[in-house]
């Protein structure tokens, strides 16, 4: 059976997102999101937190900094303590990248206390589907090898940046491509909502698929 135009566009577009992720009361001095900072893998479940919150109002609009709060805290979590000291890119003192089931550990520590499901799927396309059922959802892939772009702010060129082990959020895409649109946490402020197509999260070697929804009350 063939999917509809229609019926292919899953979650949020593209500008609904930036707004949902980005926009909030951060306007002075350097920091413009809560999540400034942390690891990518828990940025992700920092930006996740505020566009559900958004999405489901009785969530309440100060999770994501409690979220945020809590993560900077001093008693953390063994599993999110070692995450924590890696760095934003999750990376052991060698440069690898830490292993796959520790991140998955401290992201899954950290959502479920958060008051957040999380569940290992094969691929988007799952999140995608649930996304189209109504079920408010994101999907949390950890990378092993991000490459970004970034562009210089004095003359315009676009240069690869190697970040290595990162992590992106997938909150709504296109099932005919597959495409999706990702909020991805790297960059001085934060991070950023882009278009990704297969082969760009292909080319990132994606490690796990962790799809993330909200205990609603």
């Amino acid at each position: 059976q063939k999917t509809s135009i229609a019926e292919a566009a899953a979650g949020l577009p593209l500008e609904a997102a930036q707004a949902l992720i980005l926009l909030g009361p951060e306007t002075e001095g350097l920091v413009k999101v809560p999540w400034q900072g942390l690891p990518y893998d828990l940025s992700c479940l920092a930006a996740a937190s505020r566009m559900f919150s958004r999405l489901v109002p009785s969530l309440g609009e100060a999770k994501c900094s409690s979220l945020c709060s809590a993560l900077r805290g001093s008693d953390v979590p063994p599993a999110i303590a070692e995450v924590l000291a890696a760095g934003q890119s999750p990376s052991s003192p060698s440069g690898s990248p830490l292993p796959v089931d520790l991140r998955h550990a401290a992201l899954e520590t950290a959502a479920v206390s958060s008051g957040f499901e999380l569940q290992q799927v094969s691929s988007p396309i799952e999140s995608l589907k649930a996304m189209l059922k109504g079920k408010p959802t994101a999907c949390c892939v950890l990378l092993e090898n991000y490459i970004a772009v970034v562009e210089d702010p004095m003359t315009g060129m676009e240069d690869e940046k190697e970040v290595g082990a990162s992590c992106i959020l997938i909150v709504g895409g296109d099932l005919l491509g597959p495409s999706f649109v990702a909020f991805d946490p790297f960059g001085e402020s934060g991070g950023e909502v882009n278009y990704w197509s297969m082969p760009d999260l292909e080319n990132s070697k994606p490690a796990a698929y962790l799809q993330l929804s909200p205990i609603l009350p």
